[in-house]
């Protein structure tokens, strides 16, 4: 497993595109920061409601969950490399947990540069006039906006190991990503019912508003549960899964 993971890094390091879109994300995140700066000054509101702004935007998402899920399992299903791996000795839950570290880590190279462009304006937050307490929630903002894009790619992953096509693969990583969340909201305009509440997305937006007032986050809990089921349904049908070689 450490061997395949290795040898899907090194391919993957080696894509042009991978960097291009870190480059993109970076542009993105500085836009929103500017437009955020320009409207409340540069102090903790403005800083912060560019984080949200620039993270929580769908070009910001959509630029690390698809290179990612590109990355690491569309050249798997056009190479079949993974049936050559099974072929190997290697089990398909060893597979699905190869991948799915790999977007982790994937993940934590583009959070990388996007935390260190943060840290340079939040600073020791004399400037900006944060509390230790915002600056505090500001880091973990962005360990749950990272959290909340694995999340993404979990729940895209059991979408793709099930239909072993990289288009439904696409297609479910933008409606996990953008469609499906704006489809709650949409829903909710109609219905008297806080759907949206109840999802991944409806968890994590409560965990941090939760420790932003000084609780703990207990929805992070109701969270990861809802990965851990992901992964655990992906590992079941892809274990059943008849495949062609």
């Amino acid at each position: 497993m450490k061997n395949l993971i290795k040898a899907d890094l090194r391919r993957i390091f080696k894509r042009k595109s991978l960097y291009i879109c870190i480059v993109l994300l970076l542009a993105s995140l500085i836009r929103a920061l500017l437009l955020a700066l320009s409207e409340s000054g540069f102090n903790a509101t403005g800083i912060i409601n560019g984080m949200h702004d620039g993270l929580g935007a769908a070009i910001g998402k959509l630029l690390i969950t698809i290179p990612v899920f590109f990355a690491v399992f569309a050249h798997e299903q056009s190479s079949k490399s993974m049936l050559c791996v099974l072929g190997h000795g290697l089990t398909r839950g060893r597979i699905i947990a190869a991948k799915l570290l790999e977007a982790a880590i994937l993940i934590m190279i583009y959070f990388i540069p996007v935390t260190g462009l943060y840290a340079i304006l939040i600073g020791d937050g004399t400037e900006t006039g944060m509390s230790p307490d915002q600056m505090g929630c500001a880091y973990i903002f962005i360990l749950l906006a990272a959290f909340r894009l694995f999340g993404y790619i979990a729940f895209t992953a059991l979408i793709f190991f099930l239909s072993t096509s990289t288009t439904v693969g696409v297609i479910a990583c933008v409606l996990f990503s953008y469609l499906f969340d704006r489809i709650l909201l949409i829903t909710e305009m109609f219905v008297d019912l806080s759907l949206r509440d109840y999802t991944f997305d409806g968890q994590l937006d409560w965990a941090y508003l939760t420790i932003e007032a000084g609780g703990f986050g207990y929805q992070i809990i109701t969270a990861a549960l809802f990965v851990a089921a992901a992964i655990a349904a992906t590992v079941i049908f892809y274990q059943r899964k008849e495949l062609e070689f």
